[in-house]
Order: C-alpha cells, then structure tokens, then sequence
C-alpha cells in the first residue's frame, strides 16, 4: 500500500485473520475500509484456545468418520456439538450465532464471548489434534477433499479471532469507517485511483489496496534427485513422500533425504497444522532427530 493522504478509502480482498489484521492497521491510520471476500464471512470470536480438553471424547466414534462421505461436514458438527455442549450443559445453539449479515454476527458472537457462552473454543485444539491423526490415514487427495467438505462449517472456529480483535472491528464498523461486503473484484484498474468492477457488474474506487489472500499453499513435487515447491498446474514432477517423522523420501530412493518438512509445509505428513503449538511441537520432533542422527 503505497503512503496515503489522510483519510484514504481502501479496500482489504480477504476477510480471514491476515485480512482482519490488515484492516485493523488501516483503520488505525485513519483511513477507510471494505473487506470483502467471496463468503463475506469473518471468522468466530473467541476468549482462549486451551490445550487441555474438559471433557471425554468419543474418539473411536471420531476414529470411524469417513473421509469420502459427503456429509462428513454434518457428522463431525454433531461429534462436536455434543463435545461443546457437555463443557457447562449449554446447547450448541447458544454458543453460536448463525446471521448472515457479517456485522451483526461478529456484534452477536462478541457477546456470547464476553458472557463465557463459547465452550465449543475448550474442545477445539483436541478435536484439531483428532482430525489431523485422522487425516493422516487417507490419500492427498482424500484429505484435501474432506477439509474442503469440511470448511464452510468448521473453518471460521478453527481461525477464531480473540474477543479484543472482535471489539476494535465493531468499533471501526460503528463509526462506518469498516465494511465487510461478500464480493469478488472482477477486475482492477489503475487510473489515479483504483477501479474495481466487482463480479456483480458494480464498479467502485479505491486509494489502495491491499492483498490478504493466497491461503491455498503450494505443493511440494519431486524427481528422484530434485525436490521443488512449485504450483501443480506448470509442473509434471511426482508428489514426494514424507514419513511419520517428517523427512522427505524422494521417488525411488532406498533411504530419507536430510530434508525436514515443518508446519504449513508439513501437509503430505501432517494435513491440519493450524497453530504454533502444532509448529513448536514438530520443531522438537525434528530438533531431537539431528541431534540423534
């Protein structure tokens, strides 16, 4: 974002945590803001996200989802209403808000914060924890059809924004200086401003705008003596295997290459890495290898 004159009207494409962050700084500055993203959704509000689960899971219940079964998204929800309600006896439904209007959801969901009414962020690092042993037993493809499946009904919970996030956004939205609208740019042009036509026929202009896209990751490919990060749509190379312990085997090799993968990067072994936690704890696994190799 190049330096704006005060105040300037920019416009954040994305509405998940990178974009939240973004439109926080921009708001600070003084300036104006239109988030906007094909969901128009922000993600949940929370107060904590503990380690340790209050309550027994049914983990061979959790064991015998179906990765390939299309409603997996409604057979985890009710696994994990059940887990959320048994924490205090509060329904599921009293924990989560469903409006459509971004607005009025995050306004609603920072209440049931503030109020302690979000037991469903107590279970969340287990189930996390859960899925990704689960996910381990399917084929690449397999997995990234179950976390797309999945997304829509699980993935604003697991990207949970703290409850002081949730208030300087409603903040801003009150003072009409934040907007999140579900919209996509068509297209975007530079003429003193910039013009954007969104895929509604609907054109619009901005001062800046910033970027907070790209959660799709790259994908690792291989040849039996090269190993390359490279987007699957310009690149024939084979996906490269990667052991329990982290260490990548190229194709036809006899032995692991002292090639460590560690969190995001670490999808062909450990599908779900979505917290440092998960990072920290896969950095004392590779750490405790070279020291005893």
């Amino acid at each position: 974002m190049k330096s704006l004159a005060m105040p300037s009207r920019v416009l954040v494409v994305g509405s998940r945590l990178s974009a939240v962050d973004a439109a926080l700084l921009a708001c600070g500055a003084g300036h104006s803001v239109v988030m906007a993203s094909p969901s128009g959704r922000l993600p949940a509000v929370r107060t904590a996200t503990p380690r340790e689960c209050p309550v027994a899971i049914d983990e061979a219940a959790f064991a015998r989802l179906d990765l390939s079964n299309p409603l997996l998204y409604r057979r985890l929800l009710r696994q994990v209403a059940r887990s959320a309600e048994a924490v205090t006896g509060r329904p599921f439904r009293g924990q989560i808000d469903r409006s459509s209007d971004a607005a009025e959801r995050l306004a609603r969901e920072a209440v049931l914060a503030r109020h302690g009414a979000t037991d469903w962020q107590n279970i969340l690092v287990r189930y996390m924890d859960l899925a990704e042993h689960l996910l381990r037993r399917g084929t690449l493809e397999m997995r990234t059809r179950a976390l797309a499946n999945c997304a829509t009904a699980v993935g604003r919970y697991l990207f949970a924004m703290p409850l002081g996030t949730a208030e300087k956004l409603l903040a801003y939205m009150s003072d009409r200086r934040l907007q999140v609208m579900p919209a996509v740019p068509q297209s975007l042009r530079w003429d003193e401003l910039w013009r954007v036509q969104w895929s509604s026929g609907a054109f619009d202009s901005f001062d800046a705008v910033i970027c907070a896209t790209g959660f799709h990751r790259q994908r690792f490919h291989a040849t039996y003596n090269l190993l390359a990060l490279t987007a699957e749509t310009v690149s024939p190379l084979a996906v490269p295997h990667v052991s329990p312990d982290l260490r990548v085997w190229l194709p036809e090799a006899g032995e692991p290459e002292r090639i460590w993968t560690a969190g995001i990067a670490s999808y062909l072994a450990a599908p779900m890495v979505n917290a440092v936690y998960q990072s920290v704890r896969q950095a004392n696994q590779i750490t405790a290898a070279w020291r005893s190799s």
